[in-house]
């Protein structure tokens, strides 16, 4: 091999797995640099060479090992490791090596490597895989265990897995010695228990599998034994818990624990810790005696191995003072202000009756000596800190043991201070038996806000008390409370607590004022330390009873009755609102200031009482700011109105007594119009013309006289006749209504000196302040949208002059207005609706509004049920915008085709004359005719003015602009000469729906009209009464003229109102 100048290494013998690939470790070297054009090879040992692997040349490889076999390196960095795929029976034994020569073999002697070959060794037997345990594993720590097998195929490395306990696993592979790799799986996790097994199996690429199985055997620990608490003071005779505690891995080792007190009450619980840990817990109720001191308290835990620990403490008691034959009895801690005196409370008690030479000192708490804090019989011995400010408060004598420090400095904030009650001093004692009855002392240079309270509920003009108290430990010199705010009486206390504090209150007197608002306390302490505390007096506002006055036994129907609801209140600015049930009453309000500083708001309401008020309430409330609502009712009687027939007032001078049709009574609405109708007839039915009618009041006055002068005020520009007195109409017309216009009204006639009386000639008038409810006709319980509906609402009133108007809650309908005469004075206006729901145009229930005249307001609603159609508007939008616009774009190429071959001409036709436009929706119900002219004005006198001489009516359409298409046709106009004239308009969906008669065009306009105004209604001309009479068929003293049923003259044009 030396002289071909290069060697190569590699094992004699390597052993794999059957099935499994197989890797030959082998590297060379050259004595020079490696040749550009090296190669490896790889032979078989025989007498003959066989090539075994030949990347230049595989075919020339032998049967056994083709397709199997491939470099495992690069040559370039002198590897020549040969990797065997896949392991069968026939390699077994086979001896192989390398030539790492760029010539072949053949070109040099033979039998020149036959001692360097690898023999294969293939076996069917895998080696089981290796446990190893890191660590000595611990009950309740984490332990990490990995399993481990050497394979000869690191490129498919054999797989690993681990059953048992389930943790973090982790997987490695590395190359090993002796031409092996080492494959290993990690597994850490925390042990939970003693013993444990896991099991290892591996799989080879070939299928070969092995395992291996291992116990885990881990330690059980236990804990350190401890005791809580561990140097708490116990008090003697007092019972305290004290906890024995202990902590181990296994359940097997679970202790026993033990107290050397045993006669006490104690009791175990265990518990889990966590994962591999458990506690035992002992509780026992420890009560110290008093010569348990400094002894040991010990727990033992003792285990079923036998194994056992203690734990011990030991016991500090703080002694009971009977134990000495006195006790004494101090606060554990007391706060005092810095520069002000502390006050330490004190008291103790002997057994016996106290010695005559008892004296009190009191020490400073100190780990060695006893350092003086007081001591009467020896003041020179007292500590530098305390000397010349400690004294007692109190008397030895009444067992005060009280100690007085007269100012108090930062240095003696945190001193501990204990009493001496004995005649000997404490060192004549052994131990320290009073150093755990100790006072801590606590400075502090914070003064406590002072507390305000005040003693019941503040009410405006009442007297009240504030009290503004502070607690301190100064009873000599106790602070200083300053109130600011109100004046009045003051009174300073001082009281006692527990616990060494003092409480100093001042209480102030005075009488609560309306603008009193705020109150401050300001507390100054001896050593100059402060604080405020404010509060907000919210006092109430007293009212007082709210009355009614007078309370009338019964009103007069319709007669206006003053009634005045009052209530008296302290605070201004607690004016009340005062209302009443019946809103529509006229009510008048104003508020006074009274005495004793009171004030008073009162409301006068004009009640005009009806007969369906009869046995209700007049209730008036009074709403005030704070949300108080007092009110007061009286209850309503109504004495219904009878009137006296036959009157005949009495007239100086000549009279003739006729005979009159007028109403006894009539109803009126406040601030609307009334009409009284009147008719009558003069003595033996003589014609007499140059009458003046007049209307006066029973008692005296003009109501209505054609000299104005001689009418009285209140009923100047209000009254006017609308009959004519010479054709026996007196009716007469009273605007705007004042609720004490009841009279009675009589009518009277005059002719120069001669007077004309008549019997049942006077009315009363029954005041209403609220106007009748409309009523609605029944509607359907359902209704189909878009079906036609039809609704009529009518009221009942008794001003015809004025009728009342109507308002609807729906959108595109129609309405029709008629007036009817119900007799008696009384009216009815109607308002006819008719719409078809659909769409939006409609709510779900239909509101019908009267609104009188001077603007009173009644409504009437009812449910409105329809029933909806499918909307297909989601389906039919895309069709009727898709359609057109395709029709539209074949047209656009039949023209553009048409033009293209030169058929088009410059000018386009002359379009034929347009039918007569027809009326839009507006037009059909508007009041205006034509393009702009009205139909009739109306001139305020009851006659209907036409069109003026120089109305001007619209101009002639301008020639039609021309469209944007024939604007750029090259088609000319004249070319359409020969079209043929359109056919007959197609009728619109309304006309072919419509119920009206085709080629009707009925004035469908809707509008109010006033007096002298005749209705037509196609070629009927139908007259309404100008004053129609309670009374028919009375003769005319004209019998010349025709009359109608009513006994008027149905040719007379005047008509005061819509009937």
């Amino acid at each position: 091999m030396f002289s071909l100048g290069w060697s190569f290494s590699m094992p004699s013998k390597i052993t794999g797995l059957l099935g499994s690939c197989l890797v030959i470790p082998c590297s060379f070297d050259y004595k020079s640099s490696l040749p550009s054009d090296l190669r490896v090879r790889w032979y078989q040992y025989e007498t003959e060479g066989h090539s075994v692997y030949d990347r230049e040349n595989p075919q020339s490889v032998i049967d056994v090992f083709r397709g199997k076999t491939d470099l495992y390196g690069s040559p370039e960095q002198k590897s020549c490791s040969l990797k065997i795929s896949s392991l069968v029976r026939s390699h077994h034994r086979r001896r192989l090596y390398t030539w790492v020569d760029p010539k072949p073999i053949s070109q040099f002697h033979k039998h020149n490597f036959q001692d360097t070959t690898v023999e294969l060794d293939v076996t069917d037997r895998a080696d089981s895989p290796e446990i190893l345990i890191d660590g000595k594993p611990k009950v309740g720590q984490q332990l990490s265990v990995q399993c481990s097998v050497y394979h000869t195929c690191p490129s498919t490395p054999p797989t690993l897995r681990l059953n048992g306990p389930t943790g973090t696993d982790k997987v490695t592979n590395t190359e090993a010695q002796d031409s092996k790799w080492k494959a290993t799986l990690v597994r850490t996790w925390a042990v939970a228990q003693k013993q444990q097994s896991v099991t290892c199996d591996v799989t080879h690429p070939g299928g070969l599998t092995a395992s291996a199985s291992k116990t885990i055997t881990a330690e059980c620990s236990v804990g350190k034994l401890t005791i809580n608490p561990q140097s708490e003071e116990f008090l003697e005779g007092v019972e305290k818990s004290v906890t024995c505690s202990v902590t181990y891995t296994c359940h097997e080792d679970q202790p026993t624990l033990e107290w050397n007190y045993r006669n006490m009450v104690t009791s175990s619980t265990t518990k889990s810790m966590g994962v591999g840990s458990l506690q035992t817990q002992s509780t026992l109720m420890f009560k110290a005696a008093g010569d348990d001191h400094s002894k040991a308290l010990m727990c033992t835990a003792k285990t079923a191995s036998g194994e056992s620990q203690e734990a011990i403490i030991t016991l500090q008691v703080k002694r009971s003072m009977l134990s000495l034959g006195w006790s004494f009895s101090t606060p554990r801690r007391i706060t005092g202000l810095l520069g002000s005196c502390l006050v330490i409370p004190c008291s103790f008690d002997y057994k016996s009756s106290l010695p005559s030479d008892l004296r009190v000192r009191w020490y400073q708490y100190a780990s060695k000596g006893y350092p003086l804090v007081y001591d009467r019989g020896n003041p020179g011995s007292v500590i530098d800190v305390f000397r010349g400010k400690t004294d007692l408060y109190g008397s030895p004598a009444e067992k005060s043991c009280s100690l007085k420090i007269s100012s108090l400095v930062r240095s003696h904030h945190g001193e501990r201070l204990y009493t001496w009650v004995d005649p000997n001093p404490v060192s004549s004692f052994h131990g320290h038996n009073f150093q755990d009855k100790t006072v801590e002392l606590h400075v502090t240079d914070r003064a406590d806000n002072p507390e305000i309270l005040i003693d019941g509920i503040p009410k405006v003009g009442q007297q009240i008390n504030i009290q503004c108290s502070v607690y301190h430990t100064c009873p000599s010199t106790p602070p200083t409370l300053k109130l600011s705010g109100p004046s009045g009486k003051d009174t300073v206390t001082e009281t006692v607590l527990h616990d060494g504090k003092w409480k100093t209150t001042l209480v102030r007197t005075w009488v609560v004022g309306e603008d009193d608002q705020t109150v401050s306390c300001t507390v100054q302490h001896p050593g100059g330390l402060t604080a405020t505390a404010e509060t907000t007096i919210q006092a109430e506002c007293p009212i007082g009873e709210i009355t009614i006055d007078p309370k009338p036994e019964e009103f007069q129907e319709g007669v206006v009755k003053n009634i005045t609801c009052s209530i008296s209140y302290i605070c201004r600015k607690q004016q009340p609102i005062i209302t009443w049930n019946y809103k529509e009453m006229q009510a008048f309000s104003s508020t006074t200031k009274g005495a004793e500083k009171k004030w008073e708001t009162e409301s006068i309401v004009m009640f005009i009482a009806s007969i369906d008020d009869h046995e209700k309430k007049l209730t008036c409330t009074a709403q005030f700011p704070d949300g108080k609502r007092p009110e007061s009712s009286i209850k309503i009687r109504v004495k219904k109105f009878e009137a006296r027939a036959g009157l005949v007032p009495g007239v100086k001078g000549t009279s003739h007594l006729g005979t009159a049709d007028v109403l006894p009574r009539i109803n009126a609405l406040t601030r609307s119009c009334v009409v009284i109708p009147c008719a009558f007839q003069l003595p033996g039915n003589r014609p007499v013309t140059g009458l003046g009618g007049i209307w006066h009041k029973l008692d005296g006055g003009y109501a209505y006289h054609n000299g104005q002068s001689r009418v009285l005020d209140n009923f100047k520009g209000r009254t006017r006749l609308l009959g004519e007195v010479d054709e026996q109409n007196c009716t007469l017309e009273i605007d705007d209504i004042k609720a004490h216009d009841n009279g009675p009204f009589c009518f009277r006639a005059e002719k120069e000196t001669d007077t004309y009386d008549f019997n049942n000639s006077c009315v009363f008038i029954i005041m209403k302040a609220s106007p009748n409810k409309p009523v609605m006709t029944a509607l359907p319980q359902e209704i189909e949208e878009g079906s036609s509906v039809s609704v009529t609402c009518s009221v009942t009133h008794t001003c015809p002059s004025h009728p009342p108007t109507f308002t609807w809650n729906v959108i595109d309908m129609q309405t029709t207005v008629s007036h009817v005469h119900k007799g008696d004075g009384v009216w009815e206006t109607s308002s006819t609706l008719t719409f078809a729901p659909s769409g939006n145009n409609y709510e779900n229930y239909l509101n019908c509004s009267a609104i009188f005249w001077k603007g009173k307001r009644q409504e009437t609603i009812a449910s409105l049920n329809v029933k909806r159609k499918m909307n297909f508007l989601p389906i039919l939008l895309p069709v009727s915008v898709g359609v057109p616009v395709a029709l539209s774009l074949c047209v656009v190429v039949l023209i553009w085709k048409k033009c293209s071959v030169g058929k088009c001409v410059s000018q386009t036709p002359e379009r034929p004359p347009r039918p007569e436009k027809r009326r839009s929706l507006w037009q059909r119900f508007s009041r205006r005719q034509g393009e702009c002219g009205a139909t009739w004005i109306n001139d305020g006198k009851g006659d209907y003015r036409g069109r003026p001489i120089d109305y001007q009516t619209k101009p002639p359409r301008p020639e039609k602009r021309r469209s944007i298409w024939s604007r750029f046709s090259r088609r000319n106009p004249g070319d359409f000469q020969e079209r043929p004239p359109r056919p007959e308009k197609r009728m619109s969906i309304w006309n072919r729906f419509s119920r009206r008669t085709q080629g009707y065009t009925a004035d469908m306009n809707v509008g109010s009209r006033v007096n002298n105004e005749t209705m037509t209604i196609a070629t009927q001309n139908v007259s309404k009464p100008r004053c129609p009479s309670p009374k028919s068929n009375l003769k005319s003293a004209h019998p010349a003229k025709r009359r109608n049923d009513f006994g008027y003259n149905v040719d007379d044009g005047n008509i005061y109102g819509n009937m």
